[in-house]
């Protein structure tokens, strides 16, 4: 990793035209003091207190992962769902503020070595852009897979817990925007 960079942009609420960003993000060089892992990651904060979420997974989830890659002797794969799973259940008993209706997306990615793992929930979206060696073209690839309620086994998996998805309406009814998550 020679260099590295974030952006984030706030989201489309038509009723909120001044809608605060609620993104937080993180670059952490030489994690556990090793020279060739670095973790980056990306949250996007949704509901009244999406800020609060996403600034609160930022500062945890690193911890936990720091945690569990020390007490797992470096096993990447493991330390990462066990970090995810942690922080949720730390988020949802946090005390501090409600979660029932807010939450973040997550995207992050662990480079160790010549290897890159990575990790999301949501729909953070991360891209990984090289060059081609014979013409030097530009190579674009997702490096994650979208969890958004238009694909069929998001949609499943919200439905079955209760879920609703539809778009905004605008004053005449009308959807705009994309497809979001709902309460019954």
């Amino acid at each position: 990793v020679t260099k590295f960079a974030f952006a984030t942009r706030v989201g489309h609420s038509p009723t909120n035209p001044h809608k605060v960003n609620q993104d937080s993000f993180i670059l952490a060089p030489n994690i556990l003091n090793i020279q060739s892992m670095h973790y980056f990651g990306v949250w996007d904060g949704h509901g009244q207190n999406g800020k609060d979420v996403s600034s609160l997974v930022k500062q945890q989830l690193p911890s936990y992962l720091e945690e569990y890659l020390y007490s797992t002797n470096l096993n990447v794969k493991e330390a990462l769902k066990k970090s995810f799973l942690d922080c949720n259940k730390e988020l949802m008993n946090n005390g501090k503020f409600d979660v029932y209706l807010s939450g973040t997306t997550c995207w992050t990615a662990l480079f160790y070595g010549d290897h890159m793992f990575w990790a999301n929930s949501g729909d953070s979206r991360a891209i990984i852009v090289g060059k081609t060696e014979d013409t030097n073209e530009l190579i674009v690839k997702s490096a994650s897979r979208d969890h958004k309620p238009n694909e069929t086994d998001e949609a499943k998996r919200i439905l079955k817990v209760g879920g609703r998805i539809e778009a905004f309406n605008d004053y005449d009814g009308k959807p705009i925007g994309p497809l979001r998550v709902w309460l019954k």
